[in-house]
């Protein structure tokens, strides 16, 4: 989607799917971009760059828009503390202009591992559904289907085959029944609704 990718369909939902997935594990977003182009480059921290081996349709993208990834450099370098100075030196500009600043991709960000960035609030078969799920390439992310398969939704007894068949279920006799008494009691509280409307206007008549 910020790459302007004309198709939309599930993948994309997929994707969402593991940003709001991340955020109830650890009560803060995954990607708390300012902006669209701030959005990408936090991205690109965790993801790394879409290039010609992990998504050549997104590289072909980004070039399209004449958008540059930025660089990825190792925590610990002499060029992720100038990483860290240059964010520094932006948010100090941020606060001091009410919030307000250029937009723009930064020339580089420092690479956070998913793990770092879920911190000890995501095991193994949390991670492992994580990666997928945010896999830049839509055609390398699991369907839900495929998702309900994973290992994190067979525990507690809980297995794809109980998921699927309770999304599958026709309606029972039971929850007939109930459709028809909201409806027949939709249609009450509509008539008690216009009799109250009659007598109102009635009474201004007078």
């Amino acid at each position: 989607v910020l790459l302007r990718s004309p198709r939309y369909g599930s993948p994309v939902d997929a994707f969402a799917v593991g940003c709001v997935f991340a955020e109830l594990l650890t009560l803060r977003p995954l990607f708390p971009g300012r902006s669209e182009l701030d959005q990408i480059g936090r991205l690109v921290s965790v993801l790394g760059p879409p290039d010609e081996e992990n998504w050549p349709e997104g590289a072909r993208l980004a070039a399209r828009m004449g958008l540059r990834f930025p660089d990825v450099v190792d925590e610990g370098t002499v060029e992720a503390r100038e990483v860290r100075r240059r964010e520094d030196a932006k948010a100090r500009r941020r606060r001091k202009n009410g919030g307000e600043e250029n937009d723009c991709v930064a020339e580089a960000v420092v690479r956070t591992s998913l793990e770092k960035a879920m911190g000890s609030r995501a095991n193994e078969e949390e991670l492992r559904l994580l990666r997928d799920l945010l896999r830049w390439d839509p055609k390398a992310r699991p369907s839900p289907g495929k998702a309900l398969k994973y290992p994190y939704f067979a525990k507690d007894g809980t297995t794809a085959a109980n998921l699927t068949t309770a999304a599958n279920l026709t309606p029972t006799r039971g929850s007939n029944r109930t459709e028809r008494h909201q409806r027949n009691s939709d249609k009450e509280n509509d008539k008690a609704s216009t009799a109250v409307t009659k007598a109102s206007h009635g009474s201004g008549k007078k």
